[in-house]
């Protein structure tokens, strides 16, 4: 029977700093109290309600398939001069993480550099009511460990850690246990921030005053699937998962901020398999790690630098008995990334071949590539264009503009985190031509305190205004279509009717004596848009060339126009 939940309707923040590192499944550390003296924190975690999620009706889903977890890297990394280490070592940890896993659920997650503290997640979650998880979790049980842990974990209407009727899920972790929940439309279940600055990169970087790029990405991936603890943002409201399994040294259930507490992640509440950061400069659902002198784990709330090559261990005990079906590592299990069991690893498959839109192209224009791929070894992939012109890019959409007509051949290399690759190619027309537009008047401001960089409503508080000049708009065009369109994105469309039109976003005038048409948008979500070009959310100077155009009366009308864009961080960008 499907069962709603009540939505929470706020935003949780809790802090936790660095990286952690691993403990061997079974094994406990000794007692010790937090400090009081507790280092700066340098990661922040956000956790963002979506709304309630419900059990699906009929029979659970097959566990066939396998763990996908789905990267998008954005500009701060792709552009980033070592950028393809960057993404090779994050797939690797991505390939690492699931292959632990068999659940058929597909992970989003994106992944951007930044340049304050260590790491960052900012994930979604959902609730659903007690009842109903004890019920999927239940269904879903596979493992010895998941047997022992339901089998303290009492049937009832509440959750016996603080009485609460709801549980609060990840969207993924609720998928994984047959609930109805995926991320907004445009949306990714997570974003994993990483100060790359502070880390080293690739298995051989070797720097000891910084930390393991593999360890942070698997410490921030380990929270995105479930493993987060709601106690950070107090000790009333739905409960997470992983808050079940959390007991002091005596056996009983601990659920308390108090820093003089000793807490234990425990299947059973006898074997201590983990004890659990109890400082509040950390996360709570992260591993002690304050005073020194513990062995390294990957979740530890307070990381040490020059530690690598960790482990995955109570971490992956932790993901298993909050729902997701662990696999044995001799049936395709990892060992520093690459498959250990008998599976023969294949390289990816295109689903969708690679294509331009539009094709044929415009001289000047922006071409919007785009290719389908999957993998087999459900490994995440990475894509890597040749633009055919000499010039490259990323991702499995990216743009292109072809300063020179001409033939061009147009080659996207998609590779998996175990290196294998294979590639699609389009054949370009660029014959097209955009009528030039001077620029007589262009602007526009972005407002970082409403981020909406990943493509979401502004709200009204990002604005553009610009006016382009052609002699072609001394003519009106009363019941033609408008469009205005910043690279290949189509931002807003109406209808003139007396030289104006009224898009979602914003207005256009077309005035027919001085030949102009303007756009003014005050509701347009541009960050995301303008991003791409250098519209960064950063304390920064700098010149920017972006190509706008308008399409009226069966043309295109517009140029690369450079704007002078001055911003600073959280706060405000503006181009003129």
């Amino acid at each position: 029977m499907s069962v709603s939940s009540v939505l929470v309707s706020n935003v949780r923040t809790h802090s936790c700093l660095a990286l952690a590192m691993l403990i061997v499944a079974g094994g406990s550390q000794a007692l010790h109290a937090q400090d009081a003296a507790s280092p700066t924190s340098l990661f922040r975690h956000s956790r963002t309600y979506v709304g309630p999620s419900f059990l699906a009706n009929g029979p659970v889903a097959s566990r066939a398939g396998g763990l996908t977890i789905v990267p998008t890297f954005d500009s701060s990394i792709t552009n980033d001069s070592n950028g393809t280490a960057i993404m090779a070592t994050i797939n690797a940890a991505l390939t690492e993480l699931a292959s632990n896993f068999s659940d058929p659920v597909t992970v989003t997650v994106t992944f951007t550099n930044v340049k304050n503290g260590l790491g960052a997640s900012s994930t979604s979650y959902t609730t659903v009511t007690y009842a109903d998880f004890l019920t999927a979790l239940t269904a879903h049980a596979t493992t010895a460990d998941d047997k022992t842990a339901l089998a303290h974990v009492p049937v009832q209407p509440n959750n016996p850690v603080n009485g609460d009727p709801n549980i609060s899920l990840t969207l993924s972790n609720a998928r994984a246990l047959g609930f109805s929940a995926s991320p907004d439309p445009g949306e990714t279940d997570s974003t994993v921030s990483l100060n790359i600055s502070l880390m080293n990169v690739s298995p051989s970087d070797s720097d000891p005053n910084k930390y393991s790029l593999r360890e942070t990405t698997l410490h921030e991936l380990t929270e995105v699937l479930g493993s987060s603890s709601a106690l950070d943002g107090g000790t009333t409201g739905p409960v997470s998962p992983i808050d079940l399994f959390r007991y002091d040294s005596m056996g009983n259930r601990s659920y308390t901020q108090s820093a003089s507490a000793v807490s234990f992640f425990s299947i059973d509440g006898t074997t201590m398999l983990a004890q659990f950061n109890q400082d509040k400069s950390g996360d709570f659902g992260d591993y002690y790690s304050v005073n020194g002198g513990q062995k390294p784990q990957i979740q530890d709330a307070f990381g040490t630098p020059g530690v690598s090559n960790l482990q995955l261990g109570a971490e992956l005990i932790e993901l298993d008995v909050v729902g997701y079906t662990r696999v044995s590592s001799g049936s395709g299990g990892t060992s520093g990334g690459t498959p250990t069991g008998g599976t023969t690893p294949m390289p990816p498959v295109i689903t969708s071949p690679a294509s331009c839109n539009p094709n044929p192209a415009y001289v000047g224009g922006v071409c919007m590539l785009t290719v389908g791929a999957s993998d087999p070894n459900n490994s995440p992939i990475t894509v890597a264009w040749d633009f055919g012109d000499g010039t490259k890019g990323a991702d499995v959409s990216a743009s292109h503009t072809f300063t020179t007509g001409g033939m061009y051949t147009v080659t996207a290399t998609v590779v998996d985190g175990l290196g294998l690759s294979t590639t699609s190619s389009v054949v370009v027309d660029v014959s097209l031509t955009i009528n030039k537009a001077a620029s007589i008047k262009k602007s526009f401001t972005l407002n970082f305190k409403i981020p909406n960089d990943q493509g979401g409503a502004s709200g009204g508080n990002d604005r553009i205004d610009i006016t382009l000049q052609n002699n072609d708009f001394t003519m009106p065009a009363d019941g033609g279509d408008i469009a205005f369109i910043i690279g290949g994105n189509t931002i807003d469309t109406g209808t003139l009717q007396n030289n104006k039109a009224f898009g979602d976003f914003g207005k256009f005038t077309l005035n027919v004596r001085l030949g102009t048409i303007r756009y003014t948008a005050t509701k347009a979500g541009l960050q995301f848009v303008l991003n791409s070009f250098g519209a960064v959310n950063n304390t920064v100077n700098t010149t920017l060339q972006i190509p706008i155009s308008v399409s009226f009366n069966g043309g295109i009308y517009g140029d690369t126009y450079s704007f002078l864009y001055t911003a600073t961080s959280g706060k405000m960008g503006k181009g003129k």
